[in-house]
């Protein structure tokens, strides 16, 4: 039985797991029929080249396997697609301190400094998106 992860790794957006990730193996578009976007419902996974492994994290969105499909004339409004500068930090600092692969991963702290703070309660400048006429 997996054990309850730590309080540093509960409650990460999908967004945020890929910037931390250490590889990127999968990428995964999903569509619902309602025209919301969830991580359930019709799914593509496209594999992914996942002979590069990270030295330096976290990535900046728009390096991410993340992508975004955005009604013409709309607003993301995916809560996944949020990105939080401490939740990031503290999840990446508790992986480095405790996890053995991450043990030699260098933080970019100038990337960390481009994610939004809690206050902020932004999706991020850099995130990739595709605007589509119809869904």
């Amino acid at each position: 039985i997996p054990s309850k992860p730590p309080p540093e790794l509960e409650g990460l957006t999908e967004l945020e797991k890929q910037c931390i990730a250490l590889i990127l193996p999968v990428m995964s578009i999903t569509y619902k029929r309602s025209g919301n976007y969830s991580f359930s419902g019709h799914v593509t996974n496209i594999m992914q080249d996942v002979s590069e492994v990270a030295s330096k994290l976290p990535r900046l969105p728009k390096e991410t396997k993340f992508i975004v499909l955005v009604k013409e004339g709309q607003k993301c409004q995916l809560i996944e697609a949020r990105v939080r500068r401490e939740k990031t930090e503290k999840a990446l600092r508790w992986l480095k301190k405790n996890n053995p692969y991450y043990k030699d991963i260098e933080i970019d702290e100038e990337v960390l400094k481009q994610f939004p703070t809690e206050e902020e309660d932004r999706e991020p400048d850099d995130m990739n998106t595709i605007t589509v006429k119809d869904i």
